[in-house]
C-alpha cells in the first residue's frame, strides 16, 4: 500500500514582492462512483417474445457510465431458464428496441454460464441517454417468468472523460 502526498509552497525571501498563492497539496483525480445499475420485469406467461429487460434509468446529462460487468437472471442466480438466449445492447432512452448496432454481447444463456461478464476499466462506456437493454429469446411462457438484468458501473462526470469544446 502507497499513499502519495504532495506538498508545494514558496518561500517569500523579498517582502516587497507580493505572496501570490500555495498549495498544500494538490487536488487527487476525483475516483469513479461504482455502484449497481439494473432492470427487471416479469414476462407474462403467453407472453410474446423476445422479452426485453432493461436498467430503469438511463444515464444523466453530464455523466458517464463505465459498464464493469453484467448478467441477466430469472428465478435465481442458479437455475437456469431453459432454451433461453439473450442480447445485450445499449439503446437509446425512449426507446424499447436497441439499435443493433449497439450490440455488447450475444447468445448468451440465463444466466449466463460461469457468471457476470467482466470488462477491464475503461472499456465499455455507455453515454448520457442510454440504457442497458436485453432481448432474451426462446424460453416457454407457459406461466409467468421474471428476468433481471444487473450490472456493475463507475460513474464519471462527463467532462473528466471527453471533450466538451474543439481547440
Amino acid at each position: 500500500m502507497s499513499i502519495d502526498i504532495g506538498f508545494e509552497a514558496s518561500v517569500d525571501t523579498n517582502p516587497s514582492v507580493p505572496h501570490h498563492s500555495h498549495r498544500l497539496l494538490r487536488q487527487p483525480e476525483q475516483l469513479p462512483l461504482q455502484r449497481p445499475w439494473f432492470g427487471t420485469t416479469v414476462v407474462p406467461a403467453n407472453a410474446t417474445l423476445p422479452a426485453i429487460v432493461m436498467v430503469n434509468n438511463p444515464v444523466p446529462p453530464g455523466r458517464i457510465y463505465n459498464l464493469l460487468g453484467f448478467n441477466i437472471f430469472s428465478a435465481d442466480g442458479h437455475t437456469t431458464l431453459a432454451s433461453a438466449v439473450a442480447d445485450v445492447y445499449f439503446a437509446s432512452d425512449g426507446t424499447d428496441l436497441p439499435d443493433m448496432s449497439c450490440q455488447i454481447a450475444s447468445g448468451l444463456t440465463v444466466p449466463v454460464a460461469g457468471g457476470f461478464i467482466w470488462y477491464s476499466r475503461q472499456v465499455v462506456w455507455a453515454e448520457p441517454g442510454e440504457k442497458l437493454v436485453a432481448l432474451v429469446y426462446g424460453f416457454s411462457t407457459a406461466s409467468a417468468v421474471p428476468l433481471a438484468l444487473i450490472s456493475r458501473i463507475a460513474e464519471y462526470p462527463l467532462s473528466s472523460k471527453e471533450a466538451t469544446t474543439i481547440s
